[in-house]
C-alpha cells in the first residue's frame, strides 16, 4: 500500500540495457511518483508466466518507458544492422496496447545505428545521448522530456469515469461549510445532506459527540474501532483517530486505507470495504472536530484502482482549498 496515490512507473529493458533502466529509475522516483524495473524481484511470479506477470503489471502501471539499446545484429534486405532486443519491441505493443501510446514512452540512443521496427515508424522518442556502443550515456534530457509528457497526460478512461462519480466537489463544499459552520457555534450541531458525521473530543481522547450515542464519552483508546472506523484493525498503530490525537497538527485532510495506514495532511483516498473516505480535521486547545465524508460505492474497489482514486481526490481536494482561499 505505500505507493497509493503515486504515479506508478515501469521500466522495461533488456538485460543488457539494466544499467540505464536503473538510471532512469533514480531520476523518475520521487514523492509523487513510484518507478519499477523489470528486474525486481516481484516482477514475474513464481511458476507463473512471463506474459501472464507482464499481463498483471499492465494494472498497476500508469506510464511505461521502454529503454532501447543495440543488443542484436540482425540482417534485412542484405544489410546488417543493430536491433532492440525481440522482447523490448515486443512490451512496447503490449503497453501501448492497454495504457496507450500517450503513456508508454521509448527512450533512444542518439549514436547506435540501430533498426526501426517499421510500426514504429512516425513515433517520436526520447533520445538520450550515448556512445557507439553504449557503455556511457546522459539521459537528463530525455527523462525531462518524458516527466514534460507524464504532467500533461489526459486522464485514463477509468480516471475520467471515477472523476465523474467520485465525491463531487459541490459534496466536499457542502460538508467544509457544515463543518465550519459548526466550529465556529459548537452548540448547534450539522445536519448534512449527504453521507457525512462530524465527531467531537477533547485532547486526550475522550469523545464529546458522535452521532452514533453509544460513542458519547468513551474514551478512543480503550475502545478502538467501536467508537470511529469500526473497520480498522484495533491494534493497528496508525488507526486514524489515535493518530489524529498524537498529532501536533493544528488542521489538515485525514486519509486512511482500508488496511489501517494513516496519514495527516496528505491528500491520498481511502477504501474501506465498499467505501470512499476522506476526512477534515481542525484542533483547538481542549478539542478537535473531525469531518468524515464517504461515498458507498456498489463493489468492493480492486486494490489496483487505488492510486487512481487517490489522485482524483487528492485534485479534488486541491481544487477545493484553492476554492476556499479566494
Amino acid at each position: 500500500m505505500k505507493n497509493v496515490g503515486k504515479t506508478r512507473i515501469f521500466i522495461a529493458s533488456s538485460t543488457k540495457g539494466l544499467e540505464l533502466a536503473e538510471a532512469i529509475r533514480s531520476k523518475l522516483q520521487s514523492k509523487e511518483r513510484s518507478a519499477k524495473v523489470w528486474s525486481d524481484p516481484d516482477t514475474f511470479e513464481l511458476s507463473g508466466t512471463t506474459i501472464g506477470s507482464l499481463e498483471k503489471q499492465l494494472q498497476h502501471t500508469d506510464f511505461a518507458i521502454i529503454a532501447v539499446t543495440p543488443d542484436d545484429l540482425v540482417t534485412a534486405k542484405g544489410k546488417r544492422s543493430q536491433a532492440p532486443r525481440d522482447n523490448v519491441i515486443f512490451e512496447t505493443g503490449l503497453f501501448m496496447g492497454r495504457i496507450g501510446r500517450g503513456r508508454t514512452f521509448v527512450m533512444w540512443p542518439s549514436k547506435s545505428k540501430i533498426k526501426k521496427p517499421s510500426d514504429w515508424s512516425g513515433i517520436t522518442t526520447a533520445v538520450y545521448e550515448n556512445d557507439e556502443n553504449n557503455s556511457t550515456f546522459k539521459i537528463d534530457a530525455a527523462c525531462k522530456k518524458i516527466l514534460d509528457s507524464i504532467k500533461r497526460a489526459s486522464p485514463t478512461l477509468l480516471e475520467s469515469i471515477l472523476s465523474k462519480c467520485l465525491l463531487p466537489e459541490r459534496v466536499l463544499l457542502h460538508c467544509r461549510d457544515r463543518f465550519d459552520t459548526f466550529t465556529a457555534r459548537p452548540n448547534r450541531k450539522p445536519v448534512f445532506d449527504c453521507d457525512a458525521q462530524l465527531t467531537t473530543c477533547k485532547s486526550d481522547g475522550v469523545i464529546t459527540y458522535h452521532p452514533h450515542p453509544s460513542a458519547k464519552g468513551h474514551d478512543a483508546k480503550k475502545h478502538r474501532g467501536q467508537v470511529l472506523w469500526a473497520s480498522f484493525k484495533r491494534n493497528s498503530k496508525w488507526w486514524p483517530f489515535e493518530a489524529i490525537i498524537r498529532s501536533e497538527v493544528k488542521s489538515g485532510w485525514l486519509v486512511w486505507i482500508d488496511a489501517g495506514y494513516t496519514k495527516l495532511k496528505v491528500p491520498i483516498a481511502g477504501r474501506s470495504h465498499t467505501r470512499v473516505c476522506i476526512g477534515f480535521f481542525q484542533r483547538t486547545e481542549n478539542e478537535v472536530y473531525i469531518l468524515e465524508i464517504h461515498q458507498e460505492v456498489e463493489a468492493p474497489l480492486p486494490s489496483f484502482v487505488l492510486p487512481q482514486v487517490a489522485r482524483i481526490l487528492a485534485k479534488r481536494i486541491e481544487d477545493l482549498e484553492e476554492q476556499l482561499a479566494k
